[in-house]
């Protein structure tokens, strides 16, 4: 008995799930993402995350996180449509130009890895080269903590 383990297994590496089954899984997941983007979109759109419960945006970086941190996974779950806005936003709205202090750790793994992981999945240059461009910015950091 139990759930179900990755790769379409049942717990305890017993018999296969019905393919059925690992389909409707993974379309529950792709619309449970459909629905969480919209969310976003509606009450936040460009902040870093989105406050469900006041529907209300919030940031605590102010580079539109939630955009950089989901391209990736919105090209994997085939959201066409919701990876082309994002990366619209990076081409057209990202700025890195803050007059306050940043969290490196956080810019760097989830903004800067953001891009450069849907780069690589999607070919899309502009996250290249946005990549590149808070890559210089963020060397500076690095150069001063050395």
């Amino acid at each position: 008995g139990g759930g179900a383990a990755g790769g379409g297994e049942a717990a305890g590496g017993s018999e296969p799930l019905p393919a059925a089954t690992v389909e409707e899984k993974r379309q529950a997941v792709v619309e449970a993402l459909r629905h969480s983007w919209k969310g976003y979109e509606q009450y936040a759109w460009g902040k870093d995350e989105l406050q469900p419960v006041s529907h209300k945006g919030k940031d605590w970086v102010g580079l539109g996180l939630t955009i950089l941190d989901s391209l990736d996974v919105l090209w994997m779950a085939n959201l066409t449509k919701e990876f082309a806005h994002g990366v619209e936003w990076v081409r057209d709205s990202l700025n890195y130009e803050r007059p306050k202090p940043i969290s490196v750790f956080e810019t760097t793994i989830r903004c800067l890895g953001g891009m450069l992981a849907a780069y690589e999945l999607s070919g899309e240059k502009v996250l290249l080269d946005r990549s590149i461009e808070l890559g210089e910015k963020l060397q500076k950091a690095y150069e001063l903590s050395g």
